[in-house]
């Protein structure tokens, strides 16, 4: 059996205080309701709490419904999306619900013996590293990717919690190796949805000179040291700073 760790990461404090509860839920004849925000990891909390329970999506009444009648360990996701309270028949059930919203006091109080609320990633920046970590194991995996590589804390992506974070990690392992033809390659399907209308050219420029002007700025890490290498007047390099909103760290 998978330790918890391998399951659901805790390195925070408030992590840790989380896991504690959902260990001892694992030893009581209670139902528990996890809440937080989006991508917070209620899902994964979840399924360490309870690995051989069914999983429903609130959703779908009637897939909550048979599955209560049929299983003894449920999980109900989307919890606060379920209507019909009244027809619910957690007598003899193990439930697990899981909300990104607040649900009505009245309804938790009736259904659920626990309630677990697990903070947003920014205030558990211990777990971020090692979540990512586990991320980038599973994308070495689907990319087929055998070398390291390094994660920075302050590059990843954390505005949606876990989703953002996978997201970022899987991109970065992409950065890593894509080659030229590949990009270009990625560059025309994305304007491939996009491109209509007029000024097109105009519309879309900023996507090539956008990241040239800010890596060029990291590296030169001056305006005029830039524009020489760029072979564009350092007015003309001034204006395309403001208009892209570019955010200038050090000039000369």
């Amino acid at each position: 059996m998978p330790s918890s760790d391998e399951i659901y990461i805790a390195r925070a404090k408030s992590s840790q205080e989380v896991l504690k509860t959902a260990t001892l839920f694992q030893n009581l004849s209670i139902n528990a309701l996890i809440t937080g925000p989006e991508g917070s990891g209620k899902s994964t909390l979840a399924r360490f709490m309870q690995s051989d329970a069914v999983v429903a999506d609130a959703q779908n009444v009637d897939e909550v419904l048979s599955l209560l009648e049929r299983s003894d360990k449920v999980i109900i996701e989307n919890f606060d999306k379920l209507t019909k309270y009244t027809s619910l028949d957690f007598s003899r059930k193990k439930v697990i619900g899981i909300s990104s919203k607040k649900i009505d006091e009245k309804i938790v109080d009736r259904f659920f013996g626990i309630t677990i609320e697990l903070p947003p990633f920014s205030e558990r920046r211990e777990d971020i590293l090692p979540i990512a970590e586990k991320f980038l194991t599973q994308a070495k995996e689907v990319l087929m990717h055998k070398e390291d590589i390094p994660l920075d804390i302050e590059r990843l992506d954390i505005s949606q919690n876990g989703h953002s974070l996978k997201k970022s990690v899987f991109f970065k392992l992409l950065e890593d190796e894509i080659t030229e033809g590949e990009l270009l390659l990625l560059m025309e399907s994305f304007l491939r949805k996009r491109m209509e209308g007029n000024n097109i050219y105009r519309e879309f420029l900023y996507l090539y000179e956008d990241p040239l002007i800010r890596v060029g700025l990291e590296r030169y890490r001056s305006q005029l040291k830039l524009s020489d290498a760029l072979g564009l007047n350092r007015n003309t390099l001034r204006k395309k700073i403001n208009e892209l909103s570019i955010k200038v760290l050090e000039d000369d």
